[in-house]
């Protein structure tokens, strides 16, 4: 059965003896939220965390400031489904691997222990919490390792705040699907929610550390956390005008614009961009005489470190002048390299 831990039991500290790297969930605190607040549906929502609804479930994912009093925290997420009855969702993080199939962080044997801080909303009838662990290439991927049932049970939320703790030991690791070979992250796969029940949580201060014993959550800075989530996803927010450089190769085409993302990627990231043309929001070139080509279309070519732009499809622009990328608008581009 999983046990709550109140500060006295866990040492009298918000934070007993600082950072330690300790905490190997990113984002644990629930302080960072790129993509925005109040987003519904599957995948990504909080950085470093992602929902899988059951049965269509459409769940809403919200910041809260109503957070365990007295522990240093500022933020919690609220997970729900908006209004009516659901079937459930699961609320998951995941732990990079140093390298694609080397897991042995988490070899057999190895002790971990996951602890949160959760409750319901008073109205949710689903009272059930219940993490797994396992090994997967990537949220979605079809080479995974066969699930951990070896922990303390189901915790029960109730309307308060309470934190649970639920230990592990990693066991021989077993192909379910795919190779072991092709396993890139460990799994924590919050179990929430049956048929025809309504969920609706608060969740922060997620942990997990190698160990049989829950030591005080490890807190970091929004700044610190903020740069963590960057390696796998970031917005880049550009104002209305000029933004970067390049140069027409022909009156037609336009390339060597270059942004730079502010952290390095796990991988090269997948780039979504505004649309070209002159509607506010959108980008396009400005030719050395200052005016505005006409519309085209971009070509995105990204790194681990940077999105390379090229523009086809204008007219009005020389060829061998320098040109400017021009956003009509305040808009921004997304760089989605997680797991």
């Amino acid at each position: 059965m999983s046990r709550a831990r109140d500060l006295a039991e866990l040492g009298g500290s918000a934070d007993a003896g600082g950072l330690t790297g300790r905490n190997l969930i990113i984002n644990g605190a629930m302080q960072v939220w790129q993509r925005g607040t109040g987003l519904t549906g599957s995948g990504y929502r909080i950085d470093r965390w992602y929902t899988e609804p059951r049965s269509g479930t459409i769940v809403t994912h919200d910041q809260s400031v109503d957070v365990p009093s007295g522990l240093g925290f500022s933020t919690s997420a609220h997970v729900y489904r908006s209004g009516g009855n659901d079937n459930g969702f699961h609320l998951n993080t995941n732990i990079e691997l140093d390298a694609t199939g080397n897991y042995s962080k988490f070899a057999t044997g190895t002790k971990l222990v996951y602890s949160v801080y959760i409750k319901k909303a008073a109205s949710a009838v689903q009272t059930n919490y219940n993490p797994y662990i396992y090994l997967n290439a990537g949220t979605g991927g079809s080479n995974s390792s066969q699930a951990v049932f070896s922990n303390e049970g189901a915790g029960t939320m109730t309307n308060d705040w309470q934190r649970m703790v639920f230990t592990f030991t990693c066991p021989t690791w077993t192909a379910s699907a795919g190779s072991l070979n092709n396993v890139n992250c460990l799994v924590i796969r919050g179990i929430m929610g049956q048929d025809n029940t309504n969920q609706d949580i608060y969740i922060t201060g997620a942990q997990l550390e190698v160990g049989d014993t829950a030591t005080p959550f490890e807190h970091r800075s929004y700044a610190d956390e903020l740069r963590r989530c960057q390696r796998y996803y970031e917005t880049i927010k550009v104002m209305n005008g000029y933004f970067s450089t390049g140069q027409a190769f022909t009156t037609s085409q336009i390339a060597g614009a270059t942004l730079n993302f502010k952290v390095t990627k796990r991988a090269s990231p997948t780039l979504t961009a505004p649309a070209a043309g002159t509607a506010a929001g959108t980008w396009g070139f400005v030719g050395s005489n200052g005016s505005y080509a006409t519309i085209g279309s971009h070509t995105l070519t990204s790194s681990v470190d940077f999105v390379r732009i090229e523009g086809t499809g204008y007219s009005g622009i020389s060829a061998g002048n320098a040109s400017m990328i021009y956003s009509n608008g305040d808009t921004e581009a997304k760089a989605d390299a997680e797991l």
